[in-house]
């Protein structure tokens, strides 16, 4: 565990320690005061990757009362028993889980099994009967204020894993899940389009209302289900329409490109968090996402916005007029953070702009960032002069301060 950079739990630790009562062994807390000052402190601190933030709130409560019952709460005492906690969270034996879901596919589709850092995904042109019943009560608690209208046609999808609880395996096959669909939609989701009407997400492929884990025996798992906040009820379900094969090898080739890939892992968060972004139906919403996505890609998320911008259009020809582009959308952005307007045309404009300079960057990343040793050095790579000319004049430069050192 980590306390997050710039805070200071030395107050809120003392006002616990303040309202503790140990009686008989037993800890309690006079105010209820003391369940926002766990609230603020839980917000302080980073888990060790790997342990799922659905289960970050009870591990710190949990080390809370534990440092309560041995002593003296203080910033130590929270610390050593949180990575008592953690050790205790990794020596769980591994279990086998079964996610359950469905994509915006049709179910007319036959896709082949994917195997992707040991998750399994099937596609089934239809639920066996034992998983179909265990989730009928799941949809009915579900449908109650999640569903607008319930999606037909769209084709299950089956994700088996191996983690230490539900909360992981959740994690872990959504993951896997939004990897694939981030590629799929990078392919299939349009470069430009004029809405009418309702506005729908601008991915093709989206992922189904409800999540459901189960166990080997297809059970349920858990009664907790696991959703889409925003599940849209009006798309579509999409058809290859001849373009399946063409889909696959593309899979395969990116696939393939990203085995031995000096930074692998980030490049497939950077696939997963563009389909992610490009689900929501509010589009401002998507808008600053996306954004999100590109300081990422560009390693400027604690930069300034010109040193993002200054990396992003190095990827392009035409520097300076894509460098008039992204400021307007960096103007944008930033006027959106605080205007609170509702999505309109404009802003579905500018988020087909700048989802084509994502696209860009995820493409240099995936197929010129082999060529680094890390993701840092592929970054700093777009700090370099936008054309030839320059680029050969530096290069001189540099070539004298070489010869410079050597003497």
């Amino acid at each position: 565990m980590n306390w997050n950079e710039g805070v200071d739990p030395t107050l809120l630790a003392k006002k616990l320690e303040e309202l503790k009562v140990l009686k008989n062994g037993k800890v309690t807390f006079e105010a209820f005061a003391s369940q926002e000052y766990m609230t603020v402190l839980s917000g302080m601190i980073s888990l060790a990757d790997g342990i799922p933030s659905e289960l970050k709130r009870g591990i710190i409560n949990t080390s809370i009362f534990s440092a309560a019952k041995k002593g003296v709460i203080n910033q130590n005492s929270i610390s050593k028993e949180i990575k008592i906690q953690e050790s205790a969270y990794f020596k769980k034996p591994l279990s086998s889980h079964v996610l359950v879901s469905s994509l915006s596919i049709s179910s007319f589709e036959e896709l082949p099994p994917i195997r992707i850092n040991d998750c399994s995904i099937t596609f089934p042109a239809s639920l066996p009967n034992k998983y179909r019943i265990a989730r009928q009560e799941i949809d009915r608690r579900a449908s109650q204020w999640i569903y607008r209208k319930k999606p037909i046609n769209y084709i299950n999808i089956i994700a088996r894993v191996k983690s230490r609880s539900v909360e992981e395996s959740a994690n872990l096959a959504l993951d896997q899940i939004d990897f694939i669909r981030g590629i799929w939609n990078l392919l299939h989701t349009n470069s430009m389009r004029i809405s009418s009407g309702r506005i729908k997400p601008v991915n093709s492929i989206l992922l189904g209302p409800v999540h459901t884990i189960h166990l080997p025996s297809k059970e349920l798992a858990t009664d907790t289900y696991w959703y889409q906040p925003n599940y849209h009820d009006d798309i579509s379900a999409f058809r290859f329409s001849g373009n399946k094969e063409k889909t696959l090898t593309f899979t395969a080739k990116i696939r393939k490109q990203l085995r031995g890939h000096p930074y692998r892992e980030f490049v497939e968060e950077g696939i997963r968090r563009y389909a992610r972004a490009l689900d929501y139906s509010d589009l401002d919403a998507a808008f600053l996402k996306l954004w999100a996505v590109l300081e990422m890609l560009t390693n400027t998320l604690k930069s300034t916005y010109n040193i993002t911008v200054k990396r992003a259009v190095f990827v392009f020809d035409d520097t300076v007029f894509h460098q008039q582009v992204l400021n307007n959308l960096r103007s944008y952005r930033n006027s959106s953070v605080h205007s609170g307007k509702e999505s309109n045309k404009q802003t579905e404009s500018y988020l087909y702009q700048l989802k084509r300079y994502v696209e860009q960057l995820l493409s240099f990343h995936i197929w010129v960032g082999v060529r680094f040793s890390n993701f840092t050095e592929a970054t700093s790579f777009l700090d370099l002069k936008p054309n030839a000319s320059e680029l050969s004049a530096q290069r001189k430069i540099i070539d004298l301060a070489i010869k410079y050192r050597k003497k």
